[in-house]
């Protein structure tokens, strides 16, 4: 009775209309994406770094090089579209967690609905609503350092995502002049995260060999002509570094922020070991990575991937065969485009499960397929994962939901009537990040030398009590490991 009753709520849902699947999808995905969007904590790291380079961009006018607490920041070497986005977003809602977090929200957004169109350009549109849906339900694009947050993933897979758009006009539709859009796409997203734009490359290659069956798809003058395009894109930056950029002391040397850039995110991260702490390489990374990401279909993935091995051990010729088939293009473009970055992650030294964000809707593509396969062959199973797609979206969104709200020393009351910030120790960045949203001047300063005033609001690290002199600063009031001098 159930299962007849779930199969027209079912057929509903993965045969809405085009415009009404992605109206829903969009719609859903705002609803995660805004939800607390102002009260969730800020992520200590890359968020609040950006927000604090946005901040001091706005201040010192210098939209080339950034800066954090007055500094040239070597640390977060990127080029800066995500952090002029920031910057124009504060311009338009203040400077709050808002306005730091909206260009991800809709960057995400904007995935959600070129993701969408370009499964639709595959055979079975019912997949197009599987995968979203499986999407909505996990953290592998609405999560923390993804869309939730104020950090470089979400533009990046937008434009990585059109990317793939513009390339399967061009390799599977014979759009020759798409090649051209895909590599602005790609050149613009190496002016949000640098290397991280090419991730995709690889599987690019890959795909039109599947597809070409071969090598002769690589005579084509405008795909050499979109390399340039990508290359142009790479040598602006480079230029505009050697003429306006600033070098800052890195240990004992002077660098640029190019040179930073491919020191520290490519080379020391990829090779060195105990780089950042990572210890020794996780060979495993990826089952751990999806394992955080996937909320659950990541062992529908693995359901998949065995059904598909089982074939393919069956019989691999007529496996192959199918494969390269033009009802399966999207099956083996998403495989094509999952495999490098895969590899790649593994062998490296440091990563974090966030560097797979670029593959991860590939992945969701692959369980969908499973979820696809599984229900037409067993009709009871639909029930089953009707209950998933609701469980995991519901699980996404209580997730959300608790995550924890800015610390209660920094609401307004904190900083009436003050016309100062000391600080001393260090501070951490989501910290820092709220203090100088108050538009109140900060000055660091040793302890000995901090005085307590009704106008100076003083935030001092704990661990820097042993050096604060005998009744001169009250210990009684400790948020999040400071003592802040009481409202």
């Amino acid at each position: 009775m159930y299962i007849i009753a779930i199969r027209p709520l079912w057929r509903g849902l993965v045969e809405m209309s085009k415009k009404t699947s992605v109206f829903l999808i969009l719609l859903l995905a705002a609803l995660l994406l805004f939800w607390k969007i102002s009260s969730r904590g800020l992520n200590e790291w890359d968020e609040s770094r950006n927000g604090v380079n946005a901040f001091e961009m706005l201040r010192n006018h210098d939209y080339i090089n950034l800066y954090y607490r007055g500094a040239l920041d070597l640390w977060n070497a990127k080029p800066p579209l995500l952090i002029w986005l920031i910057g124009f977003s504060y311009k338009l809602f203040g400077e709050n967690p808002l306005a730091l977090r909206l260009p991800s929200a809709l960057s995400t957004l904007g995935f959600f609905a070129v993701f969408f169109f370009l499964l639709y350009k595959g055979k079975n549109k019912e997949l197009a609503v599987l995968t979203c849906g499986i999407l909505l339900g996990c953290g592998a694009v609405i999560g923390i350092h993804v869309g939730l947050t104020g950090d470089f993933d979400a533009l990046l897979l937008l434009l990585l995502a059109a990317s793939a758009y513009f390339f399967w006009i061009y390799c599977y539709e014979d759009n020759r002049n798409a090649i051209y859009l895909a590599a602005v796409c790609t050149g613009l997203a190496w002016y949000v995260k640098g290397p991280a734009a090419f991730l995709l490359l690889p599987g690019f290659f890959l795909a039109g060999c599947v597809r070409k069956r071969g090598f002769e798809w690589l005579r084509d003058f405008r795909l050499w002509l979109s390399l340039m395009i990508v290359l142009l894109f790479v040598i602006s930056w480079i230029v505009v570094i050697h003429f306006f950029g600033r070098s800052g002391t890195d240990q004992t040397q002077s660098v640029n922020s190019i040179q930073s850039m491919f020191a520290y995110d490519i080379w020391k991260r990829f090779t060195t070991s105990n780089f950042e702490g990572a210890g020794s390489r996780d060979y495993f990374f990826f089952f751990s990575a999806i394992d955080v990401r996937m909320n659950i279909w990541n062992y529908v993935l693995y359901l998949t991937l065995l059904i598909g091995l089982y074939q393919a051990w069956k019989s691999f010729p007529r496996f192959v065969d199918r494969f390269r088939t033009s009802e399966n293009g999207m099956v083996h473009f998403m495989t094509c485009l999952i495999l490098f970055p895969v590899l790649f992650l593994t062998f490296a030294a440091s990563k974090h499960d966030w560097y797979l964000a670029p593959v991860l809707f590939a992945m969701a593509y692959v369980a969908a397929k499973g979820v696809h396969y599984l229900s037409v062959r067993f009709k009871a199973l639909k029930l089953l994962f009707a209950a998933l797609f609701l469980f995991t979206f519901a699980r996404n969104w209580l997730q959300i939901d608790q995550q924890a709200t800015v610390a209660t020393f920094l609401q307004p009351e904190s900083f009436a009537g003050r016309d100062t910030i000391i600080t001393a120790g260090n501070l951490r960045q989501d910290m820092y990040l709220q203090l100088v949203w108050s538009g109140i001047p900060i000055r660091c300063k040793p302890v000995a030398q901090i005085l307590p005033s009704r106008n100076v609001l003083i935030v001092i690290d704990t661990n820097l009590r042993n050096e604060i002199p005998v009744n001169s600063i009250s210990l009684n009031n400790i948020v999040s490991g400071y003592f802040v001098s009481a409202p």
